[in-house]
């Protein structure tokens, strides 16, 4: 302490004096925007002196701590919890080789850059692990902890515990040093437009919970302490000092969101309890509450008749406004003995010309601005474990929304084990503060935290890219442009080209992506809904994206044509579009013999009428039909299709998909390849695993003749490869069959 002291004279005799010092962190003296009974009176003069005796300097402080940060945004366009240091003195004062510590043993220590916080100014030090000049290694705790301010001989110059704090709430000093609860924090800056509370009030509990009833029920007010007042929405707004007052029963007799607060003296209000009381549901589909302000209607979720050919740009449902929502989960409908989860959240329209339609797809986002900053729970039955998301979409059926309940969803769920990633659903029904709004599908959202819930890879280390004509959208999507320079301009029927390109895409990923929205017929691609990914130490990966326009949608775009994908993709091959890709590599003999078999096992296993039409008579048995009947009188359309179009649509398919490849690329009649695998292994037909759990039993699959099969046996377990059954001990092995055959690969 002795040589920060004298270090901070020096700085102070080099200084010249200031004319005007605005040296106070006064977080009591003023009031938030509006009126709030818990504001302690205060005299509304700043008290200069507050902080700096130019006769005894004082040390630097920690002023205040934020975990929940919601609006302050730092250079990475993020918004990380943070920590505020105070210079109190009139003179400029180096951080340089002081430390940021939020350990009681001093261990896990962040060394400050070279940084000059101004004389009687507040600096920012972010906390997200980046570990640079402005943000720390470490995380401040959320449930509370404390942070030690060290010197350059380690020595603690200030400490400050913190509690566990709400979205938006900061834990500082009020002009008496005092700690307690700022509730509209100003980084560096003094707090004028907020106000101090010494406590934070305690969470209000009530009495039937939420849940589903059969008749009316009533809430008797609950007891609380006597200098406390509980006050409640039931419109979805969160509750204020000038909601009513809870202090007397409340009979619920139809669909309610109850919201209430304990408000009291010196006491910030951010503990809401949100219930959503449902009388006379009958229903056992999942349903997902949400409670929100009624502006929220007003402003952006409304129908006026426009469309994307008909645009109106002044519409709310075009903008990305975020409201603060409340979002519960009842899995099971009214056999749901409590909520699955509930959590505080951020809200806004999804979609592009779908947010034109009556019914809209909203965005439910879990930032640690509101509360966790992710959502633990299993919200799909496939792949239960991959169960933590950032995100989800509550999805409006899509541009199918006129037309079927099933076919948007049910179309990417036959990519589950290709390799291709997709995004895995939940038919639920929708309600806005109580009110029924339709059946929707929950929805992964294809971005860089689709990658760290599915693969585990931290989503900063992540790049995902929109391709969309010539034009990429995306965080770092200069590499993925560069790539399709460098395609582009490369002839990849060269052998040392394709080398260069399997280091650099994931091949086999492709192979399957293209051979599915093939099949699909799906009109609003290539050069639209393209989506890829990669991370530090992997290739480009496609993503299968927006399928409602496949299928049996009937759009212009396929009148008066025979349909011929491979035509279409070729029409739209220019220079920097998606389609070049295909149609370059395509050249490439290698490239084409492995996308052709590819296909076939994709139209032998994966995309079929069998696959499409078991899918679908899963979702019939999930989506009950009195509710499509409710939600089709709610959003007056026809959609009349009962997904028996899709099934017919795809048994047609199976059928025209082969004839299109066999003209494209003149191969012959079908023919029948069993593959077999004695013992611990496995056969893999050009790097595709097949879609069998044991191939001891066989694997049959129908290729086309007039293109080679590359297999390769794969030993498993310890094993070793053992030579094939018909003598040869070549592998991998190309194979000519021209007609029915049957390979087995032996292991010991």
């Amino acid at each position: 302490m002795r040589c920060l002291l004298i270090c901070l004279f020096l700085l102070v005799v080099a200084c010249s004096n200031s004319d005007s010092l605005d040296i106070s962190k006064d977080d009591s003296d003023n009031s938030a925007t509006g009126y709030d009974e818990n504001a302690e009176s205060t005299s509304g003069k700043e008290d200069t002196n507050e902080y700096l005796d130019t006769s005894d300097l004082q040390p630097l402080e920690i002023s205040e701590i934020l975990t929940h940060n919601l609006d302050w945004v730092d250079e990475y366009g993020e918004t990380p919890s943070w920590i505020e240091i105070y210079n109190p003195n009139n003179c400029p004062f180096s951080l340089k080789n002081f430390y940021l510590s939020n350990d009681s043993a001093l261990e896990q220590k962040w060394r400050f850059g070279d940084i000059v916080i101004k004389a009687n100014s507040y600096k920012v030090f972010f906390c997200d692990k980046k570990n640079t000049a402005n943000h720390t290694s470490w995380k401040l705790k959320e449930n509370g902890g404390t942070i030690f301010l060290l010197d350059s001989l380690l020595n603690v110059v200030d400490s400050a515990s913190y509690p566990d704090l709400p979205s938006g709430v900061s834990f500082g000093k009020n002009k008496k040093k005092v700690w307690g609860f700022i509730s509209a924090p100003s980084p560096e800056a003094v707090n004028r437009n907020s106000t101090w509370y010494r406590n934070l009030s305690e969470e209000v509990s009530v009495e039937p919970d939420a849940g589903f009833y059969s008749e009316p029920i009533t809430i008797q007010p609950p007891a609380v302490n006597s200098s406390g007042t509980v006050r409640c929405t039931q419109d979805g707004s969160i509750p204020d000092s000038l909601s009513p007052i809870f202090d007397a029963p409340i009979t619920i007799r139809q669909n309610t969101i109850l919201r209430c607060g304990l408000f009291k003296a010196k006491t910030l209000t951010k503990s809401i309890m949100t219930n959503s009381y449902f009388i006379g549901e009958n229903t056992k589909m999942s349903i997902v509450s949400i409670s929100i302000d009624p502006k929220f209607f007003e402003e952006t979720y409304y129908y006026n008749n426009h469309s994307c050919n008909n645009p109106d740009p002044d519409a709310g449902y075009l903008k990305d406004t975020e409201y603060p929502v409340h979002v519960e989960y009842f899995e099971n409908g009214v056999e749901s003995k409590e909520r699955a989860f509930e959590i505080d959240a951020g809200l806004t329209i999804g979609g592009n010309c779908t947010r034109y339609l009556p019914k809209k797809s909203v965005d439910i986002k879990m930032r640690e601005d509101y509360q966790d900053g992710r959502l633990q729970y299993a919200l799909f039955d496939v792949r239960p474990e991959k169960n933590i998301f950032k995100a989800f979409r509550l999805r409006n059926l899509g541009n199918r929304y006129s037309q079927d309940f099933f076919g948007d969803a049910a179309f990417t769920s036959q990519l589950e084990g290709t390799g291709v990633d997709y995004q895995r659903h939940h038919p639920v029904l929708v309600f806005y503060n109580g009110e029924f709004y339709g059946i929707h599908y929950i929805r992964e959202k294809l971005n860089r935290y689709y990658i760290e819930t599915n693969y585990g890879i931290k989503a900063e280390n992540v790049t995902v890219v929109k391709h969309i004509n010539n034009s990429f959208e995306g965080d770092s999507s200069g590499e993925y442009e560069s790539l399709i320079r460098w395609i582009a301009e490369s002839d990849l029927s060269d052998s040392l080209s394709y080398n260069s390109i399997l280091q650099r895409m994931d091949l086999n990923n492709f192979a399957n992506y293209m051979a599915f929205e093939i099949y699909s017929l799906n009109d609003d691609w290539p050069t639209n809904n393209v989506r890829v990914w990669k991370a530090k130490n992997t290739p480009w990966k496609f993503m299968a994206y927006d399928m409602d326009c496949g299928y049996d949608k009937d759009l212009p775009s396929w009148e008066n044509s025979d349909k011929n994908i491979f035509n279409w993709i070729r029409n739209k091959s220019t220079e920097r579009s998606f389609a070049q890709v295909y149609t370059k590599l395509i050249q490439n003999k290698d490239f084409k013999r492995k996308f052709i078999n590819h296909s076939a096992i994709m139209f032998n296993s994966y995309l079929t009428e069998k696959k499409i039409s078991t899918i679908i008579q899963k979702l019939r048995k999930t989506i009950e039909s009195k509710q499509m009947d409710r939600d089709k009188q709610k959003f007056p359309r026809k959609s009349s299709k009962d997904g028996d179009a899709i099934i017919q649509w795809a048994k047609e398919r199976d059928v025209s998909v082969r004839e299109d490849y066999r003209q494209e690329f003149n191969l012959g009649k079908d023919i029948a390849i069993t593959l077999f695998a004695k013992g611990r292994g496995k056969i893999t037909v050009d790097e595709m695993e097949l879609p069998v759990d044991s191939q001891s039993d066989g694997y049959e699959c129908t290729f086309f003749e007039g293109n080679d099969l590359l297999l390769e046996a794969v030993p498993q377990g310890g094993s070793v490869f053992a030579g094939w059954s018909d003598g040869s001990f070549e592998n991998p092995r190309l194979v000519s069959p021209e007609g029915d055959s049957t390979f087995t690969a032996i292991f010991k």
